[in-house]
This record gives C-alpha cells, sequence and structure tokens, in this order.
C-alpha cells in the first residue's frame, strides 16, 4: 500500500493518527511511517478489512415508552449504526405515542440464535412480544 493510498484510507474513514494507530493496533510512529513511506501488505488487509466492515449492518435491540409511560415489547433492527436503527424502528412504533426509547446494540449471532433474526433478512424489523427486557442481564433480554 502505498504512502498516497494510505493517507487517502485515512482521510475517507476521517481518520487521524491517534484513532488510525487504535483501529490498526499499531503504534503512531509506525501510522507516520506509512503516511510517508507506505504501508506493509499486513497493514494493506486490515485497512481493507476495516474498510469493508465500516458500514456492515449490526443488530440493535429497542423498545418504546408510551405516553402512559409503560415499555413495550422490544423490537430488533438490522442497521448500521444506532442513528439508522432509530430511523427506521421510530415510525413503526406509532411516534406520536412515543415519549421515549432504549437502543441496545447486539452480537450479530444473537440475531440468529436468540431472536430468530438473521442478517438475511435484514431488511425486516421484528416486533418480540414474547420477550422480556431483563436488565439484570447486559443487553440480552430473556423469554418468558
Amino acid at each position: 500500500m502505498t504512502a498516497e493510498e494510505f493517507n487517502a484510507w485515512m482521510e475517507y474513514m476521517q481518520l487521524n493518527d491517534v484513532s488510525a494507530s487504535d483501529r490498526l493496533g499499531v503504534s503512531r510512529n509506525s501510522v507516520a511511517k506509512y503516511r510517508t513511506e507506505g504501508a506493509p501488505r499486513t497493514v494493506a488487509l486490515a485497512c481493507a478489512a476495516i474498510l469493508a466492515t465500516r458500514n456492515a449492518p449490526r443488530l440493535h435491540l429497542m423498545r418504546f415508552k408510551n405516553k402512559a409511560g409503560v415499555w413495550g415489547h422490544p423490537w430488533t433492527i438490522w442497521a448500521p449504526d444506532a442513528a439508522a436503527a432509530v430511523g427506521r424502528a421510530h415510525p413503526l412504533a406509532g411516534p406520536e405515542e412515543s415519549t421515549g426509547f432504549e437502543l441496545r446494540y447486539l452480537p450479530s449471532e444473537a440475531g440468529i440464535g436468540i431472536y430468530g433474526h438473521p442478517v438475511d433478512y435484514g431488511a425486516a424489523i421484528i416486533e418480540h412480544s414474547k420477550l422480556k427486557w431483563d436488565e439484570d442481564y447486559d443487553c440480552v433480554p430473556r423469554l418468558g
């Protein structure tokens, strides 16, 4: 990877030297070197992987609170980020009735194993009427 290509990658990803070193797991001195001398193949591959997963959909878990202060059932939404998840789910949850929401990111494997919502069905937004939001577990509601 040439120095020009590395600098273009950093600019496109909106990274400075510190954030690029964090994302790549290398020192700031290494990043400074890549910016002037180019980067080795392993770093080029890491840059490509980071770029490829930049907008990959992530599974979000969301619930809305109605005007009476009651939380609704959890929803799962595949979206690249939290803003996109809210934008996709909020119109379906009755925006005129919603007074608040909670949103949590879930590991992708939870979509298949727990929620039956694989990424293949990423366009779907699913309401889970049998799931209970459990505050005792780190973002994983339980059945029943």
